[in-house]
């Protein structure tokens, strides 16, 4: 068990030993950067100095976000509405004082670059932070929102944020405007994810997908909020009744994603007027008081447990590659220079051979992404008969009537209506199917891949230990938990097992948000954007351009115009479908191609880093014998000092994850 204040001391006590630690290395002049940029050990006092939680508030629009997270502040001051609301991000802070801030984007804001206060009420938040098209401040480009603004900070007296908790909202997902790509940019930064379900359609095809999403990136047990629960519950008799539902939801769909202590079922309205009236009664009969409590107790203990198994995986990380270059100078310190440079020649040799297997390893993959490519082409016509086949207007309802007085003016209305439902559920469909066919094709693509390459691994890496055994350096300390300890090998495993956090990310970097930042990248939920590849131009003009001399016609009337207008503007997207398969086509090819050739390069650096490593050491061992050629034993003594210090600083890592029972 852990509670926030426990979580703070945790993380300070390990803020410490790190900082004594580069303290050390520095007085020993010991260098403190690591292969690569991220093992580097400020890197490591930065994250043990984030203390805080982000929560993040995910969900459809209209499902609810909004009005729940007024009822946590006790105020109605974010909007809500059943269009979507919310165009930028906002994150919640704890102040003593009521304070909203906007940070405006560079060269956006007619006002400036810098931030400014705005009043801490519900109609200038609303001004701020909602869709204002005549106002300018958030208008709509290319049928997506363009906002002047980065985000808004509020400060709120909330107890639940005291100890460091920030709470974010987020633009809704799913919404006409597609504005998934601000949730998808932000979710790697979030510490724990809480989603938003509208009761009354609540776990649609998409809230499943999102949901999948959300854990495929490493959040595990995200917290599932039913909201809307009174107008569920409406037509229930009894609490017995109630309770089946409840226990029937989890059962039947959530128990995929989370377990039953993440998911709640709650009243926002009835909470945020229980809060007001301190009815204590009617604030625990709206699920508020249960959610609460709970959330301040998931973010320490599942989430402060991970942060802390992040941060101290990763230094007992760092640690064993610094043993690793200590242990190869103490190893090569009183031998004779002739003696270490034919040690050093005969570990050059082995890098080079490493080299050389790298150089196999890029060729290889390259080969296997060529024809993964070719297999991708495969699959491409299923997205195009999709998109024929299921793309319709049957049960869509324009809200414009049309009148005869005034025919071409409510004709194109209805044409703009029935346009943007076409990219809507356009859109929907080219999820589903990069959901349900490519992500799956990408998934399988890479562990044929990492497969067909484990030979040309193994041989890299032992190359690589035979570079470290030459300097004398026992390979065996190193602190990982593929036997390798090749940072190549680690990515081979993930992309076989498919677990990317313990294998590519959890030794390497430990996990949290950067790790999940990095999964973003290569997991299997990675295709992101392939759902904007094919959006309709121009079709309420060709649709108007089709009923040209019609309009008037004999018997015309409202419903025969609606209908005429949903098929021609079906017929219309569809021949553009038929006339851009080729374009359809070519932008997932080079969208794969995009993924394909990130993890290229990543697989790159990850062969230079390896190499880098053992060539540090060679460079350390010789600067040391120069500078310490008359003080060798004095020399080896401060050393071995250090590596007993990195020992102790291990222990007091292992002590800190079995107080917490992490493996």
């Amino acid at each position: 068990m852990i509670n926030l204040e426990q979580y703070r001391e945790t993380m300070y006590k390990i803020r410490k030993c790190v900082e004594t630690e580069k303290d050390l290395f520095e007085k020993e002049n010991i260098p403190t950067q690591g292969a690569s940029e991220d093992e580097n050990i400020d890197n490591l006092i930065l994250r043990a100095s984030d203390v805080s939680f982000r929560l993040l508030i995910m969900g459809r629009f209209s499902s609810g976000k909004s009005t729940m997270i007024n009822a946590l502040l006790g105020e109605k001051i974010l909007p809500e509405k059943a269009l979507p609301a919310t165009a930028i991000i906002t994150e919640i802070y704890y102040g003593e004082q009521k304070k909203v801030v906007m940070y405006p984007k560079a060269g956006k804001w007619q006002g400036g670059d810098k931030p400014f206060e705005i009043e801490p009420t519900l109609s200038e938040i609303s001004r701020y932070s909602t869709l204002n098209n005549k106002g300018g401040i958030n208008s709509i480009e290319a049928n997506r929102i363009d906002s002047c603004f980065e985000k808004m900070v509020i400060f709120w007296p909330l107890e639940l944020l005291k100890d460091g908790v920030c709470i974010i909202d987020s633009p809704g997902t799913d919404d006409p405007y597609s504005n998934d790509y601000i949730v998808e940019s932000y979710m790697p930064k979030a510490d724990a994810i809480l989603y938003c379900m509208n009761g009354l359609n609540a776990y649609s095809a998409k809230d499943r997908n999102t949901l999948e999403s959300i854990t495929a990136r490493g959040f595990k047990n995200p917290i599932i909020v039913t909201t809307y629960f009174d107008y569920v519950c409406n037509g229930m008799s009894s609490e017995e009744e109630r309770e089946e539902f409840i226990d029937t939801t989890f059962n039947s769909y959530y128990s995929r994603h989370t377990n039953r202590e993440c998911c709640h079922y709650v009243d926002s309205r009835s909470a945020l007027e229980a809060k007001k009236s301190n009815n204590h009664a009617d604030f625990v009969k709206s699920g508020f008081a249960e959610m609460e409590t709970f959330l301040g107790k998931y973010l320490s203990e599942e989430r402060g447990k991970e942060k802390i198994s992040g941060i101290t995986s990763a230094v007992k990380l760092y640690n064993a590659a610094q043993e690793k270059r200590i242990d190869g100078i103490i190893n090569n310190l009183d031998i004779p220079l002739e003696d270490f440079n034919i040690r050093a020649s005969d570990a050059q040799i082995n890098l080079e051979q490493a080299r050389a297997q790298g150089d196999m390893i890029m060729r290889e993959y390259r080969l296997e992404t060529k024809r993964a490519q070719d297999e991708i082409k495969t699959i491409l016509p299923s997205l195009y008969d999709k998109l024929m086949n299921e793309l319709d207007l049957g049960d869509f309802e324009p809200a414009t009537n049309f009148t005869i007085w005034h025919p071409q003016k409510s004709s194109e209305q209805i044409a703009e209506e029935c346009a943007k439902e076409v990219e809507i559920r356009n859109k929907k469909l080219v999820g589903e199917w990069n959901e349900t066919v490519l992500n799956p094709k990408l998934t399988e693509t890479f562990k044929k891949i990492a497969e067909k390459m484990t030979k040309q691994i193994d041989l890299y890496s032992s190359d690589l230990n035979s570079a470290n055994m030459e300097l004398g350096i026992n390979t065996d300390k190193a602190n990982t938990e593929i036997s390798t300890g090749s940072r190549v090998a680690m990515l081979a495993y993930a992309m076989i097992t498919g677990d990317w956090i313990n294998a590519a990310l959890g030794n390497v970097y430990g996990v949290g948000a950067l790790g999940r930042s990095l999964a973003c990248q290569f997991a299997a939920g990675m295709v992101v954007g392939v759902i904007s590849l094919f959006t309709p131009i121009g079709l309420p003009a060709i649709v108007i351009a089709s009923l040209a001399g019609s309009m008037l016609g004999v018997g015309w009337n409202a419903a025969k115009a609606s209908s005429s207008i949903k098929k021609k503007t079906l017929e219309a997207v569809k021949e553009n479908i038929k006339k851009d398969k080729d374009k359809i086509f070519n932008e997932v090819e080079v969208k794969c191609s995009k993924i394909f050739s990130d993890f290229e390069e990543r697989l790159k650096q990850a062969i230079a880093d390896d190499i880098a490593e053992v060539e540090a050491t060679i460079e350390s061992i010789q600067k040391e014998k120069v500078e310490n050629i008359s003080k060798i034993e004095e020399r080896k003594s401060q050393l071995t000092e250090v590596q007993t210090f990195l020992n102790q600083t291990n222990e007091e890592m292992d002590s800190v994850r079995e107080q917490y029972g992490i493996a």
